[in-house]
């Protein structure tokens, strides 16, 4: 008894699985015919790409053969154009040069009046100090001569007034003998 539901159970599985294959098969067929058919579009696309692009660089060819003069004349032009830039290049350089040597006289030249103008400020002070020197052996000097002068003046009053009294004194002493 287990064995006829088991045959049957299998011939009903195997006719599933057999249907199951065909739709299976049929399927596929139907995938690869699909497959097939977007090949087909695919080889096609890219058939009328390879046509559109060799069709584009045909172009570009005949454009870049008409161009081609005018890019070598742009290139010669550009090539005379490096070579201007260079000559103002070094042009330039020489002037930077000059000006380094101008710049580096200048300082020479701001140091040496510099120094020039600190020599002259140590020789004004010091002839100033000279000068105030001078000035005071001067005062001294004049003031020596203004108390010599003095001294001398005072003498002689003195002397004079010593004459004057002797003379008075003798005056008097004639009158009174």
């Amino acid at each position: 008894m287990g064995k006829p539901k088991v045959e049957l159970a299998t011939a009903e599985s195997v006719t599933d699985l057999e249907a199951k294959l065909d739709a299976l098969a049929v399927e596929s067929k139907q995938r690869d015919q699909d497959i097939e058919d977007r090949c087909a579009k695919i080889e096609k696309s890219i058939t009328d790409l390879k046509q559109e692009l060799l069709s584009k660089i045909r172009g570009i060819e005949q454009t870049a053969e008409y161009h081609a003069g005018s890019i070598q004349q742009a290139f010669d032009e550009s090539r005379e154009l490096g070579e201007n830039i260079k000559r103002e290049a070094e042009k330039i350089a020489e002037i930077q040069s000059h000006l380094q040597t101008l710049d580096q006289q200048m300082a020479g030249v701001e140091s040496v009046a510099n120094q020039n103008y600190q020599a002259l400020e140590e020789m004004q002070r010091e002839a100033e100090e000279v000068r105030l020197e001078e000035l005071k052996l001067a005062k001294q000097e004049l003031e020596g001569k203004a108390i010599e002068t003095s001294r001398k003046d005072a003498e002689m009053v003195q002397s004079h007034a010593k004459k004057e009294l002797d003379g008075a004194t003798e005056k008097m002493r004639g009158e009174m003998s």
